[in-house]
C-alpha cells in the first residue's frame, strides 16, 4: 500500500488507533483526521460552527508539533525541526484568516499541508546501518 493509500485509509477512520500505536501513526492518523473534519465543515452550505472547531482542532495539533520540535532534547535533524516549525507558522496564518474570515475555497490549503505530511509519517524512514 502506497503513503497515498494509507492516508486515505486512515482519513475514513473514524476511529482511534490503538494506544499501542507507532507514534508516527498514531500523528498521521491525526493528521488525517483533522483534515476529513475541516473537509466536511466546509462543505457546501458551509458550517461556520464546524469549521471553526476544525480549524481550532487542527492548529491545537500543529501547537503540540511546534513544541516538540523546540524541545532541547528533540530527536529530530535541525533542519527536520525547522522545516516542520516554518510549515506550522504557514499553518498557523492560514488558520487565523480562516478564523477571521472563513472560505472554504481556502481550506484545501491546510488540508494538502496536512496530507503531504501524513503521508510522509506514513513512509518508513531506511533502516540504519549497524
Amino acid at each position: 500500500m502506497t503513503p497515498t493509500q494509507r492516508y486515505a485509509a486512515a482519513a475514513t477512520q473514524s476511529l482511534r488507533p490503538p494506544p499501542d500505536s507507532d507514534p508516527r501513526a498514531i500523528e498521521a492518523w491525526a493528521l488525517a483526521e483533522a483534515g476529513r473534519r475541516l473537509i466536511a465543515a466546509a462543505r457546501a452550505p458551509i458550517d461556520e460552527a464546524a469549521l471553526r472547531v476544525a480549524l481550532q482542532l487542527n492548529q491545537r495539533l500543529w501547537t503540540m508539533f511546534q513544541a516538540a520540535m523546540a524541545e532541547a532534547d528533540c530527536p529530530l535533524p535541525l533542519a527536520l525541526r525547522q522545516n516542520v516549525l516554518r510549515l506550522s507558522l504557514l499553518v498557523d496564518a492560514e488558520t487565523l484568516a480562516l478564523l477571521a474570515e472563513p472560505d472554504p475555497a481556502r481550506i484545501e490549503r491546510l488540508v494538502a499541508i496536512n496530507r503531504a505530511v501524513a503521508e510522509g509519517l506514513m513512509q518508513r524512514p531506511p533502516a540504519r546501518a549497524a
